[in-house]
C-alpha cells in the first residue's frame, strides 16, 4: 500500500502539472487499477490502455533472467488475476491494446 500512495501522489502531481504521464503498472487487481483510472481521468482527453499478452511459461522465464527475481507463486497469483479480470473498456479505458 506504501507504494501505491508514492505512485499515485506523483501522478497526480505530474498531471497538475501538465506533464505526459506513463504509468506502467501489472494493475492485475481491478482495484487498483479503476483507482488509477479515476484519478487520472479528469486531466486526460483520453485514456488508452497496453495489454500484453504474455504467456505464464514466458513471464516466469523472464523473470529467472531478471536481476532482482519475483516469487514465482507471485507470477502465477498476478497471471491469474489478470485472466480473471482483464482490462476493459468499461474500466474507464476509450482504447485497449494488446500486443
Amino acid at each position: 500500500n506504501e507504494v501505491f500512495i508514492v505512485v499515485y501522489a506523483r501522478i497526480n502531481r505530474y498531471l497538475i502539472e501538465y506533464k505526459n504521464v506513463v504509468y506502467d503498472g501489472t494493475n492485475c487487481r481491478l482495484y487498483h487499477r479503476k483507482k488509477a483510472i479515476q484519478m487520472c481521468k479528469p486531466y486526460l482527453k483520453s485514456l488508452i490502455g497496453i495489454c500484453m499478452s504474455t504467456s505464464l511459461d514466458e513471464c516466469i522465464d523472464r523473470n529467472f533472467k531478471r536481476d532482482r527475481n519475483v516469487p514465482e507463486d507471485v507470477i502465477k497469483t498476478m497471471y491469474k488475476s489478470l485472466h480473471a479480470n482483464p482490462p476493459k473498456a468499461y474500466d474507464g479505458f476509450e482504447q485497449i491494446l494488446i500486443f
